[in-house]
């Protein structure tokens, strides 16, 4: 076999359809070069046999489904993760072969690898795999994950951020804060007097912050502020009618964001005011229930009785329950 033959062999024998054509290809070839090697005459129909071959050959190359790659999707199960939570790749890819299997890259923030997996696609052309759980060491920010099938490429990114959920309490009540950011949450703070959450972060990379309150809990406008700096680019997104998500970005550092609201919890809740109400209620029925003993001793003996003492005493025993 001479290095025609050869070269074609290796780019085509894999392939049945292609590999039948080679061989009538080399079939005629070879009698081509035994007959000029003899002397003989050119053997023009064997010449034109070959050429036709070849096109036939390059055709069929040409329009095989195995050699291109229509569609390759990927998405993953959500674009922000926490640490700790597992990564799920999934897509699908249009004019598949069984011979290749689909390549799956993640890379960490700033371009290094973090994980890599190989998957064979389905006979329908979908695929999924479970990339690698995020850990605690892995750095926060964006991750980009590209998929390769046969020289043909589709990314996706998603978010490994820092998920916070505090408590903001005040006297019996406790309302839930969600911060979310791609650095990291050191501290969380709620001063019902001032009107105001505060949190401090610690970043590596120019970041930003995301906090979801109740509008119950604190509410706009608000005012905000990182490291005593009035931040023009903060925004305020009402996610629906009951909470508010407050969105700002920060350098490299450590920083202390504070958030002031126009409005805050009451001072007093509904039922500390409900017990109130109870009992200026039973202070009331009392007093006047004093009031008809005295109008009932007066008229029985014409003197007044003591129902004075009687409401001063309810008074005391109402303002030391209150009290405590």
């Amino acid at each position: 076999m001479n290095a025609f033959s050869y070269s074609i062999t290796n780019t085509y024998a894999r392939y049945p359809t292609q590999r039948t054509i080679c061989k009538v290809l080399f079939y005629i070839v070879s009698k081509i070069q035994k007959n000029h090697a003899s002397g003989g005459r050119p053997m023009k129909k064997s010449g034109a046999l070959a050429l036709i071959a070849m096109s036939l050959l390059f055709l069929s190359v040409s329009s095989s489904p195995a050699w291109s790659v229509e569609t390759l999707t990927v998405t993953v199960d959500k674009t922000i993760y926490a640490r700790g939570e597992l990564v799920e790749v999934s897509g699908s890819v249009t004019g598949i072969s069984t011979e290749h299997d689909i390549s799956i890259q993640v890379l960490k923030p700033g371009g290094s690898p973090w994980s890599y997996a190989q998957v064979t696609p389905e006979s329908n052309g979908s695929f999924q795999s479970s990339v690698a759980r995020l850990s605690e060491q892995d750095p926060l920010g964006l991750y980009e994950i590209t998929v390769s099938y046969r020289g043909d490429h589709a990314k996706t990114t998603f978010f490994l951020l820092e998920v916070k959920n505090f408590n903001a309490e005040w006297q019996e009540l406790t309302f839930p804060v969600q911060v979310l950011s791609n650095a990291t949450v050191t501290g969380f703070q709620f001063d019902q007097p001032s009107k105001q959450i505060s949190i401090t972060v610690e970043a590596t990379a120019s970041s930003f912050v995301n906090m979801t309150l109740a509008n119950e809990l604190l509410s706009a406008p608000f005012d905000v502020t990182v490291d005593g700096t009035s931040e023009q680019g903060t925004t305020f997104s009402q996610v629906n009618q009951t909470h508010t998500t407050i969105s700002t970005i920060f350098n490299t550092g450590s920083h202390t964001i504070i958030v002031v609201g126009t409005n805050v919890i009451p001072e007093f809740p509904v039922s500390t005011l409900f017990t109130m109400a109870v009992g200026v209620g039973i202070f009331l029925l009392a007093l006047r229930f004093g009031r008809r003993l005295t109008k009932a001793g007066d008229y029985r003996t014409g003197t007044s009785t003591t129902p004075r003492s009687f409401s001063i005493s309810l008074s005391s025993a109402f303002i030391s329950r209150g009290g405590s």
